[in-house]
Formats: structure tokens, sequence, C-alpha cells
């Protein structure tokens, strides 16, 4: 069965028209609601026919668009890796390089690389902690780093709140009987307190 739109009134109600086949693609009948379908022959039976003969062949196909994307991806050499840590990459200007010019910015006067000593590192980290005293402003570098991560805590975390009651679920707790439930259940409330701070009052 299939809804095919009329040929010349695409805004009109769709057509359904079907088609009983064998295994092998003989049509044994078909029929359709427009007029030419009570003859059991129609251009719409035709559209459905095509439209199963069109499946049939790409069953075993698969289009560029039915996997993952293999458009633009980089060239990979066998054995490289895609990413390069940054001390292996080369950031001289590539206009420069082929003029056999090289940018020695990044190197000492010797040539090899200059090491950033912790003070500075510590100074640098310290320095993005106060560029702004609000935490969901500052860089994302200091939620990583174990003397400056605290800040950005979640409230709840902070506040030590009571353990959740999805949290106090036990399936040994469905063995004991009613009157052992509610007790057990009087105990958790009773030794459960939250304080007006952890309330936000």
């Amino acid at each position: 069965m299939a809804k095919v739109h009329h040929s010349q009134a695409l805004s009109a109600t769709q057509l359904k028209p079907w088609v009983s086949m064998k295994k092998d693609g003989t049509v044994l009948c078909g029929h359709c609601t427009c007029k030419a379908g009570l003859g059991e022959v129609c251009s719409h039976i035709t559209a459905l026919l095509y439209a199963v003969d069109s499946a049939v062949k790409h069953l075993e196909d698969r289009s560029c668009t039915d996997g993952p994307r293999q458009w633009g991806l980089p060239p990979v050499k066998a054995g490289k890796a895609l990413f390069e840590e940054g001390s292996g990459i080369d950031f001289s200007n590539p206009a420069k390089k082929r003029c056999g010019v090289h940018n020695k910015s990044h190197s000492g006067p010797s040539g090899k690389c200059v090491g950033v000593s912790t003070a500075a590192i510590e100074k640098f980290y310290k320095d993005l902690d106060n560029a702004t005293p609000n935490p969901s402003e500052k860089s994302g570098l200091l939620r990583i780093l174990p003397q400056y991560c605290h800040q950005f805590q979640p409230k709840v975390v902070s506040l030590g709140l009571p353990q959740p009651l999805t949290e106090l679920y036990s399936a040994q707790n469905r063995k004991l009987s009613v009157l052992d439930l509610v007790k057990k259940c009087d105990v958790v409330f009773k030794e459960m307190e939250v304080t007006p701070e952890q309330m936000g009052m």
C-alpha cells in the first residue's frame, strides 16, 4: 500500500493504491481509489510498482549519507596520529618558510626551545583567577586545577545537603514487614536535618 498525490492536483486528498505481488515480483492484482483505478490499471499503481522496484534494487546499496561522514576528512598517513603535542608543532610562518626564512620567535638565542618556570606558570594561573570575581566568567582551565577548582563546585555539593530520598532505596527493605518498614522510615526522617543556611534562609 502507498499514498500517492494526484498528478494535477497536489492539494487534493492523496490516493491509496495497493498491489498484491508474489515474491518473484509477479503482479497478481492491484487497485486504486482514483477513477481509473476501478480498472485496476492506473499511473498511481505504476508509481507504487516503480517505488517497490527501486527499493528492492537498493536493498544492498549504501549511499554516502547512510554512513558516517566521508567527505572533508583530513588526509591521514599510515601510522600518523591526527593530533600533535604543542612542543612538536612548527608555528613558523608558512609564507616565510617558503622563502627560506624561519620564524625563531618561539626559540631562544641558540635555537633551542625555552622552558617556562613553575613560578611563571603559577603567576599565569593566579592572573587568570583574579581576572574576574564571577566563577561563571572565569577560564575553564581553572576547573581542572586542584588549587582553583573548589570555587566551581555546585552549590548542592558545598552545602552538604542530606542524602536524597531517591538514594535511600534498598532492595532488602522489600523483605521487611509494613510495621518494620514504617519504623525504619521514622529513624531515617529523625536523622535527616536541614539547616537554615542549607535552605538558603
